[in-house]
């Protein structure tokens, strides 16, 4: 169900976006065209940029760059004390000392090395001064250029790799639009078999709630009989609409209920009382298999209205729920409290002209006499006591 609503609700929404596109579709393939032309006719490259930027500079000290060429080779190459000749001739008396003094030879590889890169670097300031030669037709080639990618990359995205990935975005988009009548046919065609596949799948899972409910509701009737409502009716109404359906179905399922004889059934939240929802809602919680989803469950006032063999099926229902929830109940009955697990024992008392309420775990003893206060009242006799041990051996 989920799978088949997924699918059609992806196919509506695109086949929404071609008919909002198809309203703005002559300004926008106007202005996708323009702007793919513009990016194309740029021919923008990764990092052109940066290396235009260099070259401008560069180009732009061209005196001060051959100076310090010039300069620099003179110290290492041309002079009568250039650095390549003091190296070459050290070399030389590291050789003549190493043939007396062997330690010397470690050094020889590393001033071989020195000589080497010394050489290559003097080489290296010879051509690139060389080349160094100012062009004022270059420069403004450059500036111009640069003017012009300043102004593209700040239209589309700050960058030239944003502006690429506009001009990709751009003529997809455009493939897109041209093709849009095609795909529009393509989208009805498969939207109708998605549409006709979800309903097919809501009707068949609406038919299966329906046999499921009727099951449900002859359960919990059976259920609520056992809990003092045996003029109780109860009734699972599910209500197909395809107008509303989600992922879920088309259905809407809501419980009813009627405690009384002679009164409709109506919606369960608008006519249970305090007690009546309670034993109901044990009821639910047991039939419903809670093992499944297990949870805390409070249940207040679940005896309200009931006594002796109802109020033991209810603490015999309470019990089987507490074995997959934990399961707190508030109750006045010994028939039901005797089946619980542990006692807490809730007391109020007045102190200093306020009133405090505590509330303290019993113990085995403390279980007995709780038991037996709930059976006889404020005094409490031995055979309350003895009858209060029986009910917690049950």
């Amino acid at each position: 169900m989920a799978e088949a609503y997924q699918k059609w609700t992806s196919l509506r929404r695109e086949f929404e976006s071609l008919r909002h596109d198809e309203a703005e579709k002559f300004q926008l393939l106007d202005t996708l065209k323009f702007q793919i032309a513009e990016l194309e006719h740029a021919q923008l490259s990764v990092g052109e940029d940066e290396r235009l930027d260099e070259e401008r500079r560069r180009l732009a000290n061209v005196e001060n760059l051959t100076l310090l060429c010039q300069s620099s080779y003179s110290r290492i190459y041309e002079d009568d004390e250039a650095a390549l000749t003091r190296v070459r001739q050290t070399l030389k008396d590291i050789e003549q000392l190493a043939d007396f003094e062997s330690s010397f030879r470690d050094y020889l590889d590393g001033l071989e090395s020195a000589r080497a890169v010394l050489e290559d670097l003097s080489f290296s300031l010879r051509d690139f001064a060389d080349r160094l030669e100012f062009s004022p037709s270059r420069l403004a080639e450059i500036e111009d250029r640069l003017a012009e990618l300043s102004r593209l990359k700040r239209k589309y995205g700050g960058s030239i790799n944003t502006a690429l990935d506009h001009l990709a975005r751009s003529e997809d988009r455009l493939r897109q639009i041209e093709t849009s009548d095609q795909r529009e046919q393509e989208l009805n065609i498969q939207l109708a078999a998605a549409r006709a596949q979800y309903l097919d799948c809501a009707r068949r899972l609406h038919k299966e709630r329906v046999r499921a409910a009727r099951k449900f509701e002859q359960a919990v009737e059976k259920g609520i009989e056992e809990v003092a409502l045996d003029q109780a009716r109860f009734q699972v109404q599910v209500a197909d609409n395809v107008e509303s359906g989600g992922h879920k179905g088309i259905d809407h399922t809501e419980f009813y209920f009627s405690a009384n004889v002679g009164e409709e059934v109506k919606p369960l939240a608008r006519v249970a009382s305090g007690g009546e929802a309670s034993r109901l809602m044990l009821v639910l919680k047991t039939v419903a298999n809670g093992s499944q989803f297990p949870r805390t469950i409070v249940f207040d006032e679940i005896d309200t209205g009931i006594g002796g063999r109802v109020s033991e099926a209810v603490g015999i229902k309470l019990k089987k729920l507490s074995q997959t929830n934990q399961v707190l109940c508030v109750t006045h009955q010994p028939q039901i409290a005797r089946f619980a697990d542990s006692h807490l024992v809730v007391q109020k008392e007045a102190l200093q002209g306020r009133t405090q309420v505590s509330v303290g775990k019993l113990d085995k003893a403390g279980r007995i006499e709780e038991l037996a206060r709930m059976l006889t009242g404020a005094e409490i006799t031995e055979s309350a006591r003895r009858h209060a041990k029986e009910l917690l051996k049950k």
